[in-house]
């Protein structure tokens, strides 16, 4: 079940103190750990259970370089450089970013029939 839902929940970074550097999809790009090796992780100096936060230094997003040779793509992601709210959302079926709610995913996720002519009756 947390594959399936996983690749629909979308964080809106603030502060980078509640959103996992490498697990949670917080960029364009899906989670990190896809695309950069936990060794690699390690000897840029992060732990596995870093946060966006430590991306950050005095308000200005940055990957160490070691990162950004090996992995040219991490500079078309930006580490955010804000200190505002962080959230959750929803990337519904149709590409669009919800408020994230229990609502909003079971109509995502669940499954669809066609309409019976009797629907009415019940």
């Amino acid at each position: 079940m947390r594959q399936t839902i996983r690749q629909f929940i979308i964080h809106k970074v603030g502060d980078g103190n509640n959103t996992s550097t490498w697990y949670d999809t917080w960029s364009d790009y899906r989670p990190l750990e896809i695309l950069i090796s936990s060794r690699d992780i390690r000897r840029a100096g992060f732990t596995s259970d870093a946060l966006v936060y430590a991306l950050i230094s005095n308000n200005v997003g940055s990957w160490p370089t070691s990162c950004r040779n090996k992995y040219p793509m991490l500079d078309l992601i930006n580490p955010p450089k804000t200190a505002t709210q962080e959230c959750i959302r929803w990337r519904g079926v149709d590409g669009e970013l919800v408020e994230f709610s229990v609502k909003v995913v079971w109509e995502s996720l669940r499954p669809r029939a066609p309409a019976v002519n009797w629907y009415n009756i019940i």
